[in-house]
């Protein structure tokens, strides 16, 4: 193929890895021609046939991403493409997060075989979900800046439709937000990255840090580095900017699971390419992420624990993780050469980050396909006596809350350290080392904090009973969800992850660690582990906090929401 140019590899990986990324793409396409032709097909075969080819272009992408893994560091241009040339990389962080993508929209596709058997526009909907898959893939795939714009141009796309899957006037308000925000994003992001080629003469990812370092005119690559950061937030619609809120809480229980977890991942690899490339070793942008990072971190927090809708407190929740993961990047800028710690830690927060948004918006998905109205007086009750979506999403908080021993107390844990390095470095700063110990006191509160939100839901759907009797008696009847046993198991294993994965932290998630710090021109030098004494102390403390913080804000209002109202119980 000659429109391939081999940067390093052979030209069949390369033809192998564009065929990869153009199947989800093809995938759309026979979704399209089966909504066209597929009706002439007598009974439900031509149904049967759409799943086939959504569940078999999810599952291929999947095992060709997987294949990819013994091609470790192989690069690609398709020059001409798109005016400036397409490149792609293949590397640990990048395959990784890819894998877990593609396992993410594969159990995203079964799921919505049962979430959407009552909606309409169903076509629509899987046309532009995988489509949205094939511009993700290209954005975590990509080797320069032109690439990853490209592939958030696509993916914006399929996210505003469906976003306004459910047409109903507060979906396309939430969707027309959407647009706006994406339509400033692009084009800020895209005066940055033209600005950066300008002072640089290349935005290829891997020459941006030999060039950056010897350039003299940093004032001018902030304005780049802002431009992008604050286009490609817009674009991906991230809080605190207003429009991202009400997008998600619309859009349909997968497309929510997706948007939250796989393109907010799509966002945080566009910040690490800036923290681990562009501004490498930069104390001053380190410390600007770190700034934002805690501010994200406690005041999403704070919110989510204040919200009495379902959907909108986990999107705060996941809001909050961003924060959480931009802090370390932030320290991962500061500790220059001592950044082993820091690196994992992002490396597995953001991993973390995906699955775990992936278990709890599915199971939300499922309480919503039977009850549209996510307000907590309205979903009190739902879940007594299902087991099944008890378990799925216990176990996903805990995780997300520092539990130890889950995937969750592992990020904390290597957080916790890396600021305690830095705070040693720091020793004859005393002003900067109190603001960074108001850091890690911040962290481990704002923990707390997303901890008494999640024993909120927790109590709320599964502990109370809805205060109209006839509704809980509905809620009642519900046989464990309503939904298939797959169903079940896959969210059930999902969830099984988070646990199994700090279980045995020192094969697996070390394993993923040490292939993809190297992204950050660094080796890992120690044993990730979830066995430790400060992660038990950390989780119990976090913990702790939670439960004190919900007696005193939601004991009580989760009690009065369950009284029956006066004309019922009489």
């Amino acid at each position: 193929m000659s429109f391939i140019y081999v940067l390093s590899g052979t030209p069949t990986v390369a033809k192998w890895t564009l065929f990869v990324l153009l199947l989800p793409l093809l995938g759309s396409l026979g979704v399209w021609l089966i909504s066209l032709y597929g009706q002439t097909i007598p009974g439900n075969g031509w149904r049967d046939g759409r799943d086939g080819i959504i569940w078999g272009a999810c599952g291929a992408t999947l095992l060709g991403l997987l294949l990819l893994f013994p091609y470790h560091g192989y690069e690609f241009l398709l020059p001409g493409a798109g005016g400036a040339g397409y490149s792609f990389v293949l590397d640990g962080l990048r395959l990784s997060l890819a894998v877990l993508v593609a396992a993410m929209w594969l159990c995203a596709a079964v799921f919505s075989r049962w979430h959407l058997s009552q909606s309409g526009h169903k076509m629509r909907f899987y046309f532009f979900f995988l489509l949205a898959e094939c511009g993700l893939l290209c954005v975590l795939l990509s080797a320069d800046f032109y690439t990853m714009l490209t592939g958030f141009v696509v993916l914006n796309i399929a996210c505003w439709v469906l976003t306004g899957h459910r047409e109903s006037e507060a979906a396309r308000l939430a969707a027309g937000r959407m647009l706006a925000g994406t339509i400033l994003g692009d084009l800020s992001a895209l005066l940055g990255v033209l600005l950066l080629f300008s002072q640089l003469g290349t935005v290829r990812f891997s020459a941006l840090k030999v060039l950056s370092a010897a350039t003299g005119n940093h004032d001018t690559l902030y304005l780049a580095g802002t431009l992008i950061l604050v286009g490609i937030s817009l674009s991906c619609a991230v809080w605190p900017l207003p429009h991202r809120l009400p997008s998600i809480t619309h859009a349909p229980g997968p497309a929510a699971a997706l948007m939250s977890g796989a393109v907010t991942m799509a966002w945080l690899f566009s910040v690490m390419v800036l923290s681990g490339q562009l501004f490498w070793w930069n104390g001053t942008w380190g410390r600007f992420l770190v700034l934002l990072g805690t501010l994200l971190l406690t005041l999403a927090a704070i919110t989510a624990l204040g919200s009495r809708h379902l959907k909108l407190t986990l999107t705060l929740l996941a809001i909050s993780q961003t924060g959480m993961i931009l802090l370390t990047l932030g320290l991962n800028c500061l500790l220059a050469n001592n950044n082993q710690a820091a690196a994992a830690a992002v490396v597995l927060q953001c991993l973390h980050h995906g699955l775990c948004q992936l278990v709890l918006f599915l199971s939300a998905g499922a309480v919503c396909r039977h009850q549209p109205d996510l307000s907590l007086t309205s979903v009190c009750g739902f879940g007594r006596g299902k087991k099944a979506l008890l378990a799925s999403f216990a176990l996903g908080s805990a995780s997300l809350c520092g539990l130890p021993l889950f995937f969750g107390s592992v990020n904390t844990v290597l957080l916790q350290q890396a600021l305690a390095q830095y705070l040693q470095q720091l020793a004859a700063d005393r002003p900067q080392r109190l603001f960074f110990q108001g850091v890690a006191l911040l962290v481990v509160l704002a923990n707390g904090i997303c901890a008494a939100a999640l024993i909120k839901l927790l109590v709320c759907l599964f502990v109370r009973t809805n205060r109209s009797p006839a509704v809980q008696a509905k809620y009642d009847r519900l046989s464990e969800w309503g939904i298939s046993k797959t169903v079940q198991a896959l969210l059930i294993g999902a969830g099984a992850m988070l646990l199994v994965s700090g279980l045995t932290a020192p094969l697996t998630l070390n394993f993923l660690a040490y292939n993809c710090v190297g992204f950050f021109s660094t080796r890992l030098n120690f044993t990730v582990t979830a066995f430790q004494w400060q992660g038990l102390f950390l989780g119990a403390l976090q913990l702790g906090i939670g439960v004190v913080l919900y007696l005193l804000f939601w004991h009580n209002r989760l009690k009065k929401m369950s009284e029956p109202l006066p004309e019922e119980a009489s």
